[in-house]
């Protein structure tokens, strides 16, 4: 069993960082608030949004992986299936909707490089403000099977804590579930990405473009570059 000073340690470590990706959140709000110009609005929603959704995500983490580890808190984690069931639900909620989120993301990217290259608002940007409200309602069809079946924590032989569903079948749909919305949100936002680098590296060469542009076209770049690496 993981001994209480390094669970502790790990505990210290985690809630700061933590608490800085919320600051990051905060931060992303505010400008969003002052309606700065650097980036359309489209672009500010989705990346708040994937910040909060990433945000729930880690304590979601925290609490399964990190809080279960405390010998005075498993009594309550073994006996509360409720609590353990809706927390494993919420885990797969917030990295769905992230996923989701990730791939609109490198869609809004694309969407705005082509309205530079033709010079007009593209069908993302007109509907952008309906579809993005309705991205963290994507899951629910994914996860309604899971509000069925019980959830509980065991005790593993190294006596820390998991959780996993009783039964089989299910336990079994969840994870294929997982699997694909993981592997096929990543390689359909790769593919986007990869689509919308070159198509900046073309732009940011056109003489025809002010520079107020190509400034944000070099910003924009230096962010999906950045977007990129951190899928891989």
């Amino acid at each position: 069993m993981t001994s209480l000073p390094s669970d502790l340690v790990a505990i210290a470590i985690t809630i700061p960082l933590w608490l800085f990706q919320i600051s990051v959140t905060i931060f992303l709000i505010y400008f969003r608030y002052k309606k700065l110009k650097l980036f359309e609005p489209n672009c500010f929603n989705l990346f708040i949004m994937l910040e909060v959704t990433n945000s729930l995500n880690e304590l979601t983490l925290f609490l399964m992986r990190r809080l279960s580890l405390l010998p005075f808190i498993q009594p309550f984690y073994l006996t509360s299936p409720i609590f353990s069931s809706i927390l494993y639900a919420a885990s797969a909620y917030t990295l769905y909707t992230m996923c989701f989120l990730r791939v609109a993301i490198t869609i809004n990217q694309l969407n705005s490089v082509q309205a530079l290259l033709s010079q007009s608002t593209l069908t993302f940007g007109i509907y952008g403000k309906i579809a993005i409200p309705l991205i963290p309602l994507f899951p629910l069809p994914l996860l309604f099977r899971r509000f069925f079946y019980p959830a509980p924590f065991f005790r593993h032989s190294n006596g820390n804590l998991f959780v996993a569903y009783l039964d089989c079948d299910i336990q079994r749909y969840q994870s294929i579930v997982s699997a694909i919305v993981l592997v096929s949100t990543s390689l359909l936002a790769f593919c986007i990405t990869m689509i919308t680098i070159l198509k900046y590296r073309a732009l940011s060469v056109k003489t025809d473009l002010n520079m107020m542009k190509v400034k944000k076209i070099h910003i924009k770049h230096h962010l999906l570059c950045k977007f990129s690496h951190n899928m891989l």
